[in-house]
């Protein structure tokens, strides 16, 4: 989870704190900007800021994942790129949602190819 500040700005200190406390325990992995982390409140930057610090807090050889799922094809492509960048092994794609009654088995199926076909090869 992404702890604020009183103010509502990103407290970094205490999320490096808390991957620091749980890199003692028998962890597999991280999970960043997962459902409950507040991602869609963060800007790219934000974003981008707590992708660097797990990876950088991570203990060494554990996996890291992000949820780099946007609302658009174009902005998913864009942040899951940036992420393999910065070092994450892994990313969770949302499932689009809207216009529920467009989604279907073709459109699914092009939308998460185009997203595959254009992002990064992750390395574990």
């Amino acid at each position: 989870m992404t702890p604020f500040q009183e103010n509502g700005n990103v407290d970094y200190e205490s999320f490096v704190q808390n991957i620091e406390k749980w890199n003692k325990n028998k962890v597999s992995g991280y999970l960043a900007l997962g459902s409950n982390s507040e991602t869609v409140y963060l800007t790219e930057d934000e974003k981008l800021t707590i992708l660097k610090e797990t990876v950088q807090s991570a203990e060494k050889d554990l996996l890291i994942m992000a949820g780099t799922g946007m609302e658009s094809t174009r902005e998913t492509i864009n942040l899951t790129n940036k992420a393999a960048k910065i070092g994450v092994q892994a990313a969770l794609i949302l499932t689009p949602f809207y216009y529920s009654g467009a989604m279907t088995s073709k459109a699914l199926i092009k939308y998460f190819t185009n997203v595959a076909n254009n992002t990064a090869t992750f390395q574990f």
